[in-house]
């Protein structure tokens, strides 16, 4: 709940008898503190964050500036140690004075990035030829264990970005490789993407009795949703079924039922996503799904449904999905009541 609503809730207690003048005194002065707390730490957070980010930037361009005047020994010091101190400084905050600011997590992240700069800067030592595939899963190899030293969100996220990126890259280079057909590359790498989001999901939902993973744990749910989502979402466009089918954006083919399967499809998962957003209390997930139903609505009719559908009986479908959800959260008034109002549920 925002501060105004706690302090309006807290002059109903006191004029209702409940609380005293002096325990409603004390009560927001004790709002005012932890919301200018929270505040400040989400401030202090996102300062730190960026400057994390620049300072790793700033400390590749740095070195890559004067690159060519160092020797070959000076510059392999500098690779080791441009990871490692800030890993060094987080393992200090973080583990051994059990530390949770954001100084120590702000050097976490800038260690695991520098860490992929440090591999770029010593393939450049070495003359090593090394393609971006082999590049990023050694990147994601030397970081992914810092998971269980730490037990951060930020290292959960990251190793998720890592490995989805490597096996991105990887599935492009064997299609390259095994010259496979357009249309088969599309549909791999939707199934691959796919099959990721669902990975990402499973894990978080493991994570979930865990109390050292609860937030690491829903950032992989949330993150496998939204991954599944978007890809299921691009299906639904014209282009893709067009694609699927072997054929060009102009050309024309039995396209028009695959793509209203896939619209199916997208439909089905938004509902069961809507119906696992409701189940956890996990309502911000939920109304995202409710807003990006409406605008696909208002986007697919206009960009392929018009010329498949007659207007009424889309609109009679889409009304009847909504009236559908209205339903299923008028089930569960009072916690969505709960949530307008500010309090955060877990999923």
């Amino acid at each position: 709940m925002k501060k105004a609503d706690i302090n309006h809730l807290i002059d109903r207690w006191e004029v209702a008898g409940v609380v005293s003048a002096e325990q409603a005194s004390y009560m927001k002065a004790d709002v005012t503190a932890v919301t200018s707390e929270v505040s400040g730490n989400r401030f202090i957070s996102a300062i730190m964050y960026i400057g994390a980010t620049a300072l790793s930037l700033g400390a590749l361009l740095l070195i890559a500036t004067n690159w060519s005047g160092l020797t070959k020994g000076i510059k392999l010091v500098l690779t080791i140690l441009l990871p490692l101190v800030p890993l060094c400084f987080a393992y200090w905050q973080l583990i051994m004075q059990q530390s949770d600011r954001v100084l120590g997590r702000a050097a976490n992240i800038l260690g695991l990035a520098l860490v992929g700069g440090s591999l770029a800067l010593i393939g450049q030592i070495y003359n090593l030829e090394s393609n971006m595939v082999s590049f990023l899963w050694t990147w994601t190899l030397l970081t992914t264990p810092f998971i269980f030293v730490y037990k951060k969100t930020e290292n959960a996220l990251f190793a998720a970005v890592l490995i989805g990126a490597a096996t991105l890259y990887s599935l492009i280079e064997f299609i390259e490789a095994s010259d496979i057909a357009e249309e088969a590359a599309v549909l791999l790498l939707t199934f691959a993407s796919l099959a990721y989001a669902a990975l990402l999901y499973a894990v978080g939902s493991g994570l979930r009795q865990l109390t050292a993973w609860v937030d690491g744990g829903r950032l992989l749910r949330l993150g496998g949703a939204g991954l599944a989502t978007s890809v299921l979402f691009v299906t639904t466009f014209e282009w893709y079924a067009r694609l699927v089918v072997g054929g060009s954006w102009r050309s024309p083919g039995n396209w028009e039922p695959l793509s209203i399967v896939f619209n199916l499809i997208f439909i089905g998962f938004l509902v069961f996503a809507l119906l696992r957003s409701v189940k956890f209390e996990e309502y911000s997930f939920a109304f995202s799904i409710v807003r990006l139903f409406g605008v696909y609505l208002l986007v697919k009719y206009y960009t392929l449904f018009y010329s498949m559908l007659d207007t009424g009986i889309f609109f009679i479908i889409g009304g009847a999905l909504f009236i559908a959800g209205g339903w299923l959260l008028e089930k569960h008034k009072k916690l969505l009541i709960t949530y307008m109002q500010g309090t955060s549920h877990s999923l």
